[in-house]
């Protein structure tokens, strides 16, 4: 296989959006975003609350201050981040500007204050929100999610990968 083919293979990214979709509609979404190699880098857990480390308190900082974008809730977790997002407008920056943007920023900020190396991964999860009652679902999966730790797909240390899927997959029907 020439040096070509196995690199583009090796970054291949796939397209995770929803096709025919305009992500700069107006309409609500729940995103999530997760650190470089999943590394439990924004803080820990204890006793089902989240403990903030240096990342995290930025990533915070850089959340609330994109507030104007429609954020409407989010949690950081330690390798992972929640948000539901409600782009208003037509003008409003569309849904892949305002995740570009928390990550860049997140990333400069961290840099600036001695954090080395990639902080995110390059994509991101999105669910379109189609009623109240997902909205509402979801609202509650943010509100609840440090507490649901231990049952976390993302949880390294948590119980089983297949065991947490299972359980995260049930939850959210």
């Amino acid at each position: 296989m020439s040096d070509r083919k196995r690199r583009n293979i090796r970054y291949r990214t796939h397209k995770r959006r929803l096709q025919g979709w305009d992500y700069s509609t107006p309409g609500t979404y729940f995103v999530t975003f997760c650190t470089h190699e999943r590394k439990e880098m924004l803080g820990h857990i204890e006793s089902g609350e989240m403990i903030l480390s240096k990342a995290g308190v930025i990533c915070v900082g850089i959340i609330r201050a994109q507030a104007a974008c429609g954020i409407e809730r989010f949690v950081i977790m330690p390798n992972h981040v929640h948000l539901l997002i409600r782009i208003s407008s037509e003008r409003a920056p569309s849904l892949s500007k305002v995740i570009r943007s928390i990550k860049a920023a997140t990333s400069i900020e961290c840099h600036a204050h001695g954090i080395s190396g990639a902080i995110w991964q390059p994509s991101f999860h999105d669910h379109i929100v189609r009623n109240q009652q997902d909205h509402d679902r979801l609202y509650e999966y943010i509100e609840n999610n440090p507490l649901r730790w231990e049952l976390d797909c993302m949880n390294a240390s948590g119980i089983s990968q297949a065991e947490a899927c299972a359980t995260k997959n049930a939850w959210s029907d």
